[in-house]
């Protein structure tokens, strides 16, 4: 004997062997983003892209998908350009991003958004106890890892000096 729920199965089958109506539906251009949705003249954003390290294994896609965040900080969110930081790879140093996260950090308002994405390698510090954002010029060394890198810690610390409403 089957066991189970027929009548779900005789619902499925019907509604699965019905023909899907025709809907007219304008797909969204995705080579483009969309148009600004809200004003975010008091957010402010860095966004990290790593994709050719110096030492490290590649990371394919970063610069392409941190150039996406940017249009979409920028041209869907609104966020003035001035108000939104790119590093792609050689400009991706531990001292670039740590002076662009305190730039971002004094930028953002208190009703807006401070953003960080960092598309790039992570590396767990030698303690254990919190993570690295690893620099384009880092070493696959854990002192260089460390001395090139940006500690979870230090990034916490920075973005927590903004007055932003939201981090």
């Amino acid at each position: 004997p089957r066991t189970g729920f027929p009548l779900i199965e005789l619902v499925l089958a019907v509604f699965l062997s019905r023909p899907a109506p025709a809907i007219a539906m304008d797909w969204p251009t995705l080579s483009s983003p969309a148009t600004a949705v809200s004003k975010g003249e008091h957010d402010a954003a860095v966004v990290t892209a790593i994709e050719k390290y110096a030492f490290v294994s590649p990371i394919a896609g970063a610069v392409e998908n941190g150039d996406a965040w940017y249009d979409y900080l920028t041209k869907t969110l609104g966020i003035p350009f001035e108000q939104v930081a790119l590093l792609k790879n050689e400009d991706a140093t531990r001292e670039e991003i740590s002076a662009a996260l305190k730039k971002a950090a004094g930028q953002a308002g208190k009703d807006g958004t401070l953003w960080f994405i960092f598309i790039g390698h992570g590396s767990p510090s030698p303690d254990g106890k919190g993570g690295v954002l690893v620099g384009v010029d880092a070493q696959q060394k854990a002192s260089s890892l460390m001395a090139r890198g940006l500690p979870e810690s230090e990034s916490r610390q920075i973005l927590a000096k903004s007055q932003a409403g939201r981090i």
